[in-house]
């Protein structure tokens, strides 16, 4: 068990240098990257990534095996919706943690959340804006990355369940 748990871990590291080999075929060729139906970018004109979560002096890669030293860490599945392809599909296992507070969350995160309207379900998308309701109250504007426009609620941190922060195929 813990081979295999550390086996999974070392293919995260992974995650980069497929997501550059992906992203730089979409830009170079005929084909659409998924982040390009996200119209929100930085200043600078880069696309918004997910925030940096865990340290690298949390992250012990070893021959065989990798380690990952964060608390709360689970393990999740996808259903084949297609919103958030290549990036997530019913193939991806994704390393998933709680946010405890609206500091753990930032525009280009991706995360689970119920959805007022369909609670038997968890919605995964990426934050791709921040705003305040008529009384003060934060709300985050999600969107699947294949989607062509937003959800059409306004999710409450209350509401998000899990925080994406590692992807494994």
């Amino acid at each position: 068990m813990k081979t295999l748990i550390l086996t999974t871990l070392l293919l995260v590291f992974t995650l980069g240098w497929i997501s550059n080999t992906v992203y730089t075929e979409a830009k170079y060729s005929d084909i659409q990257s998924p982040l390009e139906f996200i119209n929100y970018s930085l200043s600078n004109g880069e696309k918004i990534s997910p925030s940096d979560t865990v340290p690298e002096d949390q992250i012990w890669v070893y021959d065989d095996y990798a380690i990952i030293h964060l608390g709360g860490l689970s393990l999740a599945k996808y259903e084949d919706t297609n919103s958030m392809d290549p990036v997530l599909d019913k193939e991806a296992n994704g390393l998933e943690i709680r946010p405890y507070s609206t500091k753990d969350l930032n525009i280009g995160d991706i995360v689970a959340y119920r959805s007022i309207n369909n609670t038997n379900s968890l919605i995964v998308h990426r934050i791709v804006n921040t705003s305040t309701d008529e009384n003060g109250n934060l709300f985050y504007i999600l969107k699947g990355d294949n989607n062509a426009q937003p959800d059409p609620e306004r999710i409450y941190f209350n509401q998000i369940e899990y925080k994406l922060i590692g992807v494994l195929w």
